[in-house]
């Protein structure tokens, strides 16, 4: 069931000046619309479309176009750490997966995301895990309905609704391009108002257990709430 591996494909010179110049509207959430589950901002430097986490709060998972990097989706996963927390800065040292409703799983190897901390006001600051994704894998967050990630080793995981995904993800990608200058990029039509989801079985009533197997061992925070982490054995 393993699709393939993903892999950086933007250099660090370019993508993390971006990421902390924007970082703080993406981790909290600041929106500017709403569409189901899913919200869209518009950037100084491009647009990001996000959602929030079904399993645990402050967590957010958003798809970041930056007009300076030619609109190219960054997948960011954002939560709030207690101020003077230890966390790598740059690539990270483990290795993640991704699925898709029942789609194969994405492997993400190990330094393939990077790290950055946000500070913030208050107790709390944000740590931001972002990566590069390919074309096949952001079709799959426009058509689907459900999206899964695990980090590998440790078996955290966390879960996100794509319900809104594709009138947000589309919104923001054609805002980077207006910012980047751009209005006739053959990739536009893919996010049209009249594209429909074809690929894609519907969750229905997805309690999150049925596709678990029953394995049960120690694990760190934030834990294993509801064995979302058997969904990629």
């Amino acid at each position: 069931m393993k699709a393939s591996s993903l892999t950086c494909a933007l250099t660090r010179k370019v993508f993390l000046p971006c990421l902390l110049l924007s970082a703080s509207s993406v981790s909290m959430a600041a929106t500017s619309e709403f569409h189901k589950d899913w919200s869209w901002l518009d950037l100084t430097t491009g647009a990001v479309a996000s959602t929030e986490s079904k399993k645990y709060g402050g967590v957010n998972l958003a798809i970041v176009f930056y007009a300076n990097s030619n609109c190219q989706p960054l997948l960011m996963y954002s939560q709030p750490i207690p101020d003077g927390t230890e966390v790598t800065e740059g690539p990270i040292d483990s290795a993640y997966q991704i699925r898709v409703d029942k789609k194969p799983v994405w492997d993400v190897p190990e330094g393939s995301v990077d790290g950055a901390v946000l500070e913030a006001d208050g107790d709390s600051d944000w740590y931001n895990y972002v990566m590069s994704i390919p074309s096949e894998l952001l079709r799959e967050l426009v058509q689907g309905y459900t999206i899964r990630v695990k980090e590998v080793g440790s078996n955290v995981t966390d879960r996100f609704s794509l319900h809104g995904s594709a009138r947000a993800i589309r919104s923001a990608y054609q805002i980077c391009e207006r910012t980047a200058g751009r209005s006739n990029d053959p990739d536009l039509q893919y996010f049209s108002a009249g594209n429909t989801a074809t690929g894609s079985i519907q969750e229905t009533g997805d309690p999150d257990r049925g596709y678990f197997e029953s394995e049960q061992r120690p694990e760190k925070r934030p834990g294993n709430k509801d064995n979302d982490r058997d969904f990629f054995d």
